[in-house]
């Protein structure tokens, strides 16, 4: 019987069999074995399935190493919350900390060395439906199989976000939203992570996709646009503009920066001067340049 819906601990066992049992049931077998034969062993898994992706938080205590072969059907990103775990997938190896996360691809043999006492945030994302967001941002399908970088920084730029995004999920399902009993809700997740994914992390069609243009931009762009267009009169400030985009001012710059390479008062700069130039060059004999500056918001 497929697990019910919200986060859950699964299990918690100090039994090797027993964990080996559990996890293979929710990811692939694997073997798991104790280096050192003397240590207690002591796992715990937490987990909730959203669709075509699963959120889990997993903890080992002491070294345990994890040899699943390879992976069939679905990717693995690791995010280590304490500790270290030592992550190879094909010819590409990476010492995974706070901080540093990795993604393992399909297809490719994988071994995970966990030390001492680590805790890791784990996604496991559905392969069919990740290379079928791929296909439809490409425009065409697949020629060959999405592989990605498994080395992934979540302290700034794609990772952080991918990190908040999927904390925010988890506290809206500790806190049993109703939210998350909505098909359309869960469906609006899963596209949000495949969609930072694909675009954030860097795989063999990082080159193709960036070729095809820039992102289009958030919505709160957009909004804040059409709030600046509506109001090129007006003696705006940065926190008008962000009141009327629905996100904070930080949000916004970067917004801006990223997809339009200007802030959003420099934005309503270039605005106010396109409205300037037509009215220099269509205007009246009658009307003087200060007239003109004025009548559009610069007061010098």
């Amino acid at each position: 019987m497929a697990p019910p819906l919200g986060l859950y601990k699964l299990f918690e066992t100090k039994e090797l069999d027993e964990a080996r049992e559990q996890i293979s049931r929710l990811f692939c077998p694997h073997q798991i074995e104790i280096p050192d034969l003397g240590q207690q062993f002591y796992a715990s898994f937490t987990y909730a399935k959203l669709g075509n992706v699963s959120i889990c938080y997993v903890r080992y205590d002491g070294n345990v190493l994890i040899d699943p072969g390879e992976l069939k059907s679905f990717y693995l990103i690791g995010m280590p919350l304490n500790g270290t775990t030592v992550v190879t997938c094909g010819q590409q190896n990476v010492v995974s900390t706070p901080g540093i996360g990795t993604i393992q691809s399909p297809g490719q043999a994988v071994r995970v060395d966990w030390h001492d006492t680590c805790e890791k945030m784990v996604i496991k994302i559905c392969q069919k439906s990740l290379q079928r967001r791929l296909s439809g941002l490409l425009g065409h399908p697949l020629n060959r199989p999405l592989e990605f970088q498994l080395e992934m920084d979540t302290t700034a730029g794609f990772g952080a976000s991918l990190r908040h995004a999927i904390d925010a999920v988890s506290q809206e399902i500790r806190q049993q939203s109703c939210l998350l009993s909505s098909p359309m809700a869960i469906s609006q997740f899963e596209e949000m992570i495949m969609t930072l994914l694909l675009l954030g992390q860097p795989h063999n069609y990082t080159t193709e996709l960036r070729q095809l243009g820039a992102p289009v931009a958030p919505y709160y762009v957009k909004r804040a646009e059409e709030f600046i267009f509506a109001s090129v009169k007006k003696q705006l400030k940065l926190g008008d503009v962000a009141e009327a985009s629905g996100v904070s001012g930080r949000t916004l710059l970067e917004g801006f920066r990223r997809f339009r390479g200007v802030s959003p008062m420099k934005s309503l700069r270039h605005k106010r001067l396109e409205h300037v130039r037509a009215d220099l060059l269509l205007g009246s004999f009658d009307d003087t340049v200060t007239e003109i500056a004025l009548r559009w918001g610069f007061l010098h």
